[in-house]
């Protein structure tokens, strides 16, 4: 997948510190494609399989990243954001534009797992776990 205007290149070990500076531990996946794109927007839409209903396709609008100062692309600026919309298991990685969350497991059974979350995750029934691959 080719991703454009991402963030600079952050080696893993800076990656692990900004994480470790908010208390959080993400799936080594997660680390190595942060170290590969930190970011950006895809050129191509990107397939998901919904574990309910079957495969989709949802055109994302941009993945977020890591930089020094949180802007609105920040990983930790959205995750402060949606502090009160997600559980804190949960990290928005993703989003498709219209306001929907493409979000990471961080914490517990949630752990490692992707989920799609439908404008705000309030409620358990807006979230959908679904299968993605990052490259």
């Amino acid at each position: 997948m080719k991703i454009r205007n991402s963030y600079p290149k952050l080696s893993n070990e800076r990656i692990l510190e900004k994480f470790s500076q908010y208390d959080l531990a993400p799936p080594k996946e997660y680390t190595d494609f942060l170290e590969k794109h930190n970011g950006g927007y895809p050129e191509v839409e990107c397939e998901y399989i919904d574990e309910d209903d079957g495969e989709y396709t949802i055109s994302l609008d941009c993945f977020y990243g890591i930089c020094d100062i949180d802007t609105n692309m920040s990983v930790f600026a959205i995750r402060g954001f949606l502090s009160k919309s997600i559980p804190s298991q949960l990290l928005a990685i993703a989003s498709d534009g219209i306001g929907n969350k493409i979000c990471l497991g961080i914490g517990g059974d949630y752990f490692g797992k992707v989920y799609f979350g439908i404008k705000t995750m309030k409620h358990a029934s807006k979230k959908r776990r679904i299968s993605i691959t990052l490259s």
